[in-house]
């Protein structure tokens, strides 16, 4: 990671933590600290002035709760009621199911195609990925269900994507996040967010799949 990525990922944290995102501005202060102790040299824009003090402050808000917006996930009704065969199927199959589905009309693009699967990144491995003219769409697949947890695993993905965005690959970045069933408050943060939410189901050796809107 270069000295430029790193202060688009304080900015990140920063509008995060104003509008009391917890989860994540937590995921991007582990991102910013891992990259610290990696290499601190590309902190060097940060620290010629005050934005390195602030960092340090903003992590102190973040690890002592004290954002505005106090988020309460025990709050959050949550629907369960999934269907139990969706946990015996293994995700390589799942995966192989989704590929072969239109899931370009979905997402309204005609020359959409997927790319692979596992996409190896500095945060962990990503299931799919997908692209059409100008938009990179980067997926995170839950066999059941998906909750609060996958927020942070689908924002640590899209922050190593739009990081490329520097590189003019494609324009946009989108995150979609495909489950058996979502709870309200995770559905509404990943839509809050811009992240698509695609729920599946199984009949027999066939897979469903729409969106939420």
């Amino acid at each position: 990671m270069i000295a430029e990525e790193i202060e688009v990922l304080y900015y990140y944290l920063q509008n995060n933590v104003i509008l009391g995102q917890k989860e994540r501005s937590r995921t991007y202060l582990n991102i910013l600290r891992h990259e610290y102790n990696v290499n601190e040299d590309n902190f060097n824009l940060l620290q010629q002035d005050d934005r390195f003090e602030n960092l340090i402050k903003l992590g102190q808000i973040v690890d002592n709760g004290l954002l505005i917006k106090q988020l309460e996930f025990e709050e959050s009704k949550i629907d369960y009621n999934f269907d139990r065969t969706q946990d015996t199927i293994k995700e390589t199959h799942l995966k192989e199911l989704l590929v072969k589905e239109d899931i370009g009309k979905l997402l309204d693009s005609k020359s959409f195609r997927f790319l692979g699967t596992e996409f190896e990144t500095r945060y962990g491995r990503v299931d799919l990925v997908g692209q059409d003219e100008n938009t990179l769409y980067v997926f995170e697949l839950k066999k059941t269900h998906a909750d609060h947890k996958v927020l942070g695993q689908i924002e640590k993905y899209l922050i190593h994507y739009k990081l490329k965005l520097i590189n003019k690959m494609y324009k946009y970045v989108v995150g979609i996040v495909v489950a058996n069933t979502f709870d309200n408050y995770s559905l509404n943060e990943l839509q809050r967010n811009n992240v698509i939410c695609l729920k599946y189901s199984l009949n027999e050796d066939k897979i469903n799949v729409g969106r939420l809107k």
